[in-house]
């Protein structure tokens, strides 16, 4: 069998540059997840930036190259293709690659910079028979299947509550303007939100403070949000781009146990605590090994995956409704805090997203 003829939007970051530091290990792109696997062959990119598609050929001679996306599916047929480009562009470029015929698609989170353009995607993908899989690495990850079955197993007991942490850098070029980007929470934040709607379950409602202490960014750059869920767990999430380091991590509250995870340059992300009783009446945390696994290259996992679902016309392990409920958290943490830190309830009844009129007004 043929390998499935694969395309590259975006030689960005995770594009492509990412391969260039070495910490990430490899493969940590687009790009070379499409060469490992087997089933697939990477032969045609497109970026609208020269120098970038010069440094892409220096490496990959054999795949052509292209400035612009609708000239390489015109050129090229193409089964797959993955969207690694700013947020507010993929609704044109799905609509772009799915009416040029091809098959699966790998689009980069978050899915939509709001429910209008999301839900184009959907209707897009819908109408010509694409498979679509959104970039919520975490879903592939062996050990956070392992978590996800725990806590279906009530193995820890019941979760009561969920606290998620992410700091970085500020946000620059692109990615600190909310009409392309769609706020600060569409990065390393957004990957929270899919973790919340995962392991926690549907949302109810959110209550949210949102702040641009940089004036000079055009997207927010510290959130305070609450959940509550419509299963009785509640939510926590504090995002900031103002600590020296980078921190990722989630923080399960059960009626049994605790589970931590944390980013970082350590052994073991993984904590885990169960209650130790010393009397009839007192339990305290006692600290339990958990062992993770080697969870590979999860960009390897995702087209691995979308290779499975296009042979058996399956879904992959991330939808596209999926990645709209993202989009419809980010979306209600805006609103909330538009409407200075009120209650909002989901579905919403907003589809645009209010961040960039908020910062135009001067709301944040």
């Amino acid at each position: 069998m043929a390998a499935l003829r694969a395309g590259l939007i975006g030689l960005g970051e995770i594009g492509s540059l990412y391969e260039r530091e070495s910490w990430r290990g490899s493969p940590s792109t687009h790009a070379e997840a499409f060469e490992v696997v087997p089933q697939t062959e990477l032969v045609a990119a497109c970026d609208l930036s020269k120098a970038r598609r010069q440094a892409f050929a220096q490496k990959r001679p054999h795949v052509r190259l292209f400035a612009d996306a609708a000239d390489m599916v015109a050129a090229e047929r193409l089964d797959v293709v993955a969207i690694a480009t700013p947020h507010n562009t993929h609704a044109d470029l799905v609509e772009l690659c799915a009416a040029a015929g091809v098959r699966g698609l790998i689009v980069e989170k978050p899915l939509a910079t709001d429910l209008v353009q999301a839900d184009r995607i959907i209707a897009a993908c819908g109408e010509h028979g694409v498979i679509a899989s959104v970039s919520y690495l975490r879903r592939w990850d062996v050990n956070f299947q392992a978590i996800k079955q725990a806590l279906e197993g009530r193995e820890w007991g019941e979760l009561i509550y969920v606290c998620g942490h992410m700091s970085r850098f500020k946000p620059y070029g692109w990615q600190a303007d909310a009409e392309l980007s769609g706020g600060f929470l569409t990065y390393d934040p957004t990957h929270l939100l899919e973790l919340y709607l995962w392991l926690a379950g549907e949302p109810e409602w959110v209550s949210a403070q949102v702040e641009r202490r940089d004036q000079s960014l055009r997207v927010e750059d510290f959130v305070l949000a609450t959940f509550g869920f419509h299963n009785g767990v509640r939510g926590h999430l504090e995002v900031d781009a103002y600590r020296e380091y980078f921190e990722f991590s989630i923080d399960l509250q059960l009626s049994r146990g605790r589970l931590e995870f944390t980013s970082g340059l350590h052994d073991n992300p993984y904590r885990l605590f169960r209650p130790r009783a010393v009397d009839d009446k007192w339990s305290f945390m006692q600290a339990e090994p958990w062992v993770p696994q080697d969870p590979g290259a999860l960009q390897v996992l995702q087209v691995e995956d979308l290779v499975k679902c296009l042979e058996e016309g399956s879904q992959p392990a991330v939808t596209l409704e999926v990645a709209r409920q993202v989009v419809e958290m980010t979306l209600g943490i805006y609103e909330s805090a538009r409407l200075g830190g009120a209650k909002v309830s989901f579905p919403l009844a907003i589809r645009e997203n209010p961040l960039p009129r908020m910062i135009a007004q001067g709301v944040i």
